[in-house]
């Protein structure tokens, strides 16, 4: 095994493969592979299944690859064109080295740590006592699993690699064949099959680890189940049921390409990967033009070594001796000496004009593909960059909420579910939850808008458009007005004379 996982992580490099007349291949079946070949049908090989590690995939199992989609496809252009180089998944052991780049990495972990910063809200449609207190004990359960933290680790993997999974963990022992049976089997969100305490956390697994059992739909694009895999081999256990899966991506592929990436994403990684690298080349052209900013040039006579004999080399060497004296005396408090008749010193500087706009605007490039501004990319806001204000913050916000309702909130959903039932043996649908708002206001700005409402209460109560009792209960639901802790029942009196 070690020697495979070896071997895996460093694979040979690629060779240029002939377009030979299409034979079967490992997840092809044999009809499918006579079909093609009956047509001629070029195909270089380019698209292949992901290599995941030694031992995920069971032996004698293999991706299922449904001939009925590929018969439709088989006289397109994606067949025929073998010359067009199309970006293709590079695989998990280049994705590994590729993730421990600063900038990639600076970039993954940016959205990710952003997309849990200030984490969710829970609500409920109903204002009695018990309701609150139920809202209370779910969001401590929450912070006991740490699920803030899971999902933080889970995009971050995403955007290393394209996807991963996120298993909840329902005190299975996978170490054992009933354990392994029990997980292969779908559970639904049912308090008959997740018993109160049954729930136990979650557990990431890379997709390096895993890989999508035969069985999902690929005839029927009508079905909610179209080119989604409903069970995953998993390295170590064998199958498991989709339903006890969280399966998070970000960049969703087409589904011709799809088993390509091991029905995950493309990884923001590898998305990035060709900015990074033109923007290493500029900087270390950079370093390299600043590193010879200046040279120096010594004019002196140079016949002794032009017009010196083959074999004679005493020219040569006076010539070195006089550079090194040059060298040696080169200093801000030496003396140069030079011969007045023979010799002239010069200082030639290369223009550094240019140079850090063309850094500069390579970097924003890179900025640009992780939709996230140079000084939050940063930390810092570097000289020569342009200054990011708060409509670059407010989109990178927007942003990263689009991600958060794309990517976590049907996941979330599920978990809150599956938390009730574990805690609580049902589920109260009117129990919800909406993602803090990333955008904070300063004091001053925040004095400046209970202002701007206490004059439109005040409009409002004074033309009986509400209330003051109505107005007091706004105030104690509003965490920033100072008032959130009064009994709005508890009135004041008024008494005449303050009247």
């Amino acid at each position: 095994m070690l020697k495979k996982l070896i071997n895996w992580f460093k694979p040979a490099p690629p060779e240029k493969q002939p377009n030979p007349k299409p034979a079967a291949r490992k997840g092809m079946s044999e009809t499918t592979a006579t079909e093609l070949s009956a047509k001629e049908v070029s195909f270089t090989g380019r698209f292949q299944l992901p290599d995941v590690m030694p031992g995920t995939v069971p032996e004698g199992k293999e991706m299922a690859m449904d001939a009925a989609p590929l018969n439709q496809f088989v006289q397109s252009p994606f067949y025929t064109l073998s010359e067009f180089e199309a970006p293709t998944f590079l695989g998990y052991a280049a994705l590994t080295i590729i993730a421990q780049d600063p900038l990639i990495r600076a970039g993954v972990e940016t959205l990710a740590d952003e997309m849990v910063r200030k984490w969710i809200k829970l609500h409920s449609t109903s204002e009695d006592e018990e309701a609150k207190i139920k809202i209370s004990e779910l969001d401590a359960v929450l912070k006991k699993f740490k699920t803030a933290t899971r999902f933080r680790d889970a995009m971050s993997t995403t955007g290393c690699f394209g996807g991963c999974l996120l298993y909840m963990d329902f005190g299975d022992d996978t170490n054992t064949a009933a354990g392994r049976a029990e997980v292969s089997k779908p559970i639904s969100l049912d308090s008959k099959k997740i018993k109160k305490g049954s729930f136990k956390g979650f557990v990431l697994v890379e997709p390096v680890n895993c890989y999508p059992a035969a069985g999902w739909n690929s005839v029927n694009p009508l079905a909610l189940d179209y080119f989604k895999p409903q069970t995953w081999y998993i390295t170590g256990v064998g199958e498991v049921h989709g339903s006890r899966l969280l399966r998070f991506v970000q960049n969703e592929v087409s589904l011709l390409i799809r088993p390509t990436y091991n029905f995950f994403g493309i990884p923001m990684a590898q998305l990035a990967l060709d900015f990074v690298e033109k923007f290493t080349t500029v900087r270390t052209a950079a370093a390299d033009i600043v590193d010879k900013y200046s040279v120096s040039v010594l004019a002196t006579d140079m016949s002794q070594v032009l017009q010196s004999e083959p074999g004679n080399t005493a020219g040569a060497k006076s010539l070195m001796d006089r550079v090194k004296t040059f060298v040696a005396m080169r200093h801000n408090r030496r003396v140069m000496v030079t011969d007045k008749e023979t010799e002239e010193y010069m200082q030639v500087n290369t223009p550094l004009s240019g140079v850090e706009e063309i850094v500069t605007k390579t970097f924003e490039l890179v900025a640009a593909v992780f939709r996230i501004p140079v000084v939050k990319l940063l930390g810092i806001s570097p000289s020569g960059f342009n200054a990011t204000g708060e409509s670059d913050t407010r989109n990178l916000y927007d942003y990263v909420n689009s991600q958060q309702e794309k990517i976590f909130r049907d996941k979330l959903e599920t978990v809150i579910k599956v938390i009730q039932l574990s805690e609580f043996g049902d589920i109260d649908e009117s129990i919800g939850f909406e993602f803090e708002p990333l955008m904070e206001t300063d004091p001053e700005q925040d004095a400046a808008i209970q202002k701007s409402e206490q004059e439109t209460d005040c409009a409002y109560i004074a033309s009986s458009v509400l209330s003051p009792e109505e107005v007091r209960a706004k105030l104690a639901k509003n965490p920033k007005s100072g008032y959130n802790d009064i009994d709005v029942d508890d009135l004041p009196v008024v008494t005449e004379e303050e009247l």
